[in-house]
């Protein structure tokens, strides 16, 4: 190729050589004969002047008169319209031109070098690009060939909405927790997009924007130093730049070990009593869950039960003695960790949802076994390692395995307390429940207020009624 362009551009030398000594002849024909003749290569005819040095003497061969009286400009283009490079030179029609894109020659003369159909090249040496893609931009020139060329440099900028190449994770979005996730969007546009970033968390509906605080942003990507399980989700890219605007999504998976959670610690059962032990876990990819009991798998065990349904699993237990009670151990397992939290299977009371409305405490109890006991303990918070204050709640008058408690608290002084609760059965006493804190205000004062104001009413009443 290189090897053609080099005899064209030859071929085109010898022509403007020939074509210079053509023209001095004819200028010569001229003046002897006074005969008009057609344009030389299709040029109009040029006047004698133009053919003359500055001492008014003929210089042949020499072209270095032609100027180029177009100026360089900066062309702003359409993907898909089309483009004319203008290039007008003085005197017209004599200069031969060359045109060049990023130094690649498209034209020697009238010769094309290239095969590209979209390039037109008219008579007064303008170019013209058709169908304008964004490989049509960069810089042009057009050169006049002669003993000092001389070079007209135009700049060509496509306009065009952006284009997103690709939408790039690491490990094609998969990544493990703690490993650094990094998203790249490729996208091409003229003017440079502006790019937003925003994800739809696994499992949610929202979209939301990512803001600085979620990861480090530059120019067209997103990093995430230490991915964690909420950072799974959707990811989306956004560009615009006034043109147009283009979106790419990519799904993200953050690996992790399980996460196991039991819905309750402690359960209460009793010989013969059907008891459900639940236990949840979370990991991807999705955990394998088993049960142990006191350290000992109790899979293949025939007086259990286990029903698993995916990442949820009930361990079915019926007491029959007591080496039936103790602690089950939920385990979860998947290729990147294990985890396990502990339920206790027991005939003790087990006591839920202690709290405070304002002097009124409620709380809930599970005990098959018949209860003996139930006490409030007031530990008060600003005595240094004072006695609590026991105060005794009455049983419940029908038996059951289920209580749902209440008591309100009077009979304290004011101060501020922290109280638990302690509740006996047959077996014996519950595990300490976590405290609340009672705030009593004192009261005296009020009550003898309320007196006072009541014996002021009664007097005033009497005397009325005297006076009418």
């Amino acid at each position: 190729m290189e090897l053609r362009i080099y005899l064209l551009y030859s071929a085109v030398m010898v022509l403007v050589v020939a074509a210079r000594s053509s023209v001095n002849g004819y200028v010569e024909d001229k003046r002897e004969s006074n005969e008009e003749y057609g344009d030389f290569l299709g040029d109009e005819p040029n006047d004698d002047d133009t053919l003359n040095d500055a001492d008014g003497e003929a210089d042949e061969g020499n072209t270095e008169n032609i100027v180029i009286v177009t100026n360089q400009k900066i062309y702003n283009v359409s993907v898909g319209d089309s483009l004319t490079l203008d290039c007008e030179t003085s005197p017209p029609g004599i200069a031969v031109l060359q045109w060049l894109h990023n130094d690649n020659i498209y034209y020697l003369g009238t010769i094309k070098t290239v095969s590209d159909t979209r390039l037109n090249l008219s008579k007064n040496g303008s170019m013209t690009i058709s169908k304008v893609t964004p490989s049509d931009e960069g810089e042009y020139k057009c050169v006049v060939t002669q003993n000092k060329p001389l070079t007209l440099r135009h700049r060509v900028v496509v306009i065009s909405e952006p284009i997103i190449r690709e939408l790039e994770a690491t490990n094609n979005g998969v990544v493990v927790e703690g490993s650094q996730l990094v998203l790249s969007c490729d996208v091409t546009a003229t003017p440079p997009p502006q790019i937003v970033w925003s994800r739809q968390r696994q499992g949610f509906n929202e979209n939301e924007r990512l803001r600085e605080s979620d990861g480090i942003f530059n120019l067209n990507s997103v990093t995430i130093e230490h991915a964690k399980p909420e950072h799974s989700g959707k990811y989306y890219c956004y560009a615009f730049n006034g043109v147009g605007n283009a979106q790419a999504e990519k799904e993200v998976t953050v690996l992790y070990k399980p996460r196991v959670h039991v819905h309750r610690s402690a359960i209460n059962t009793a010989p013969g009593a059907r008891a459900e032990l639940q236990c949840s876990a979370h990991g991807d990819p999705t955990p394998y869950l088993t049960w142990y009991k006191d350290g000992s798998s109790i899979a293949e065990d025939p007086r259990y039960v286990i029903i698993n349904n995916g990442s949820q699993s009930t361990l079915v237990v019926v007491p029959k003695a007591d080496n039936d009670f103790g602690t089950y151990t939920c385990i979860a397992t998947n290729s990147h960790g294990v985890h396990n939290k502990s339920v206790e299977l027991v005939q003790r009371p087990v006591i839920e949802e202690v709290e405070a409305d304002g002097l009124k405490l409620v709380w809930k109890i599970h005990s098959h076994q018949p209860l003996e006991d139930i006490r409030i303990q007031a530990f008060p918070l600003n005595g240094d390692n004072a006695d609590p204050t026991n105060i005794t709640v009455p049983l419940p008058e029908t038996r059951g395995k289920v209580y749902e408690m209440s008591h309100e608290v009077n009979d304290l002084p004011a101060g501020q307390y922290e109280v638990i609760v302690k509740v006996k059965n047959n077996k014996e006493w519950s595990r300490n429940t976590n405290p609340v804190v009672l705030n009593i205000v004192f009261r005296g004062a009020a009550s003898s207020v309320a007196q006072s104001t009541t014996l002021l009413s009664t007097t005033l009443m009497y005397l009325l009624i005297r006076m009418l």
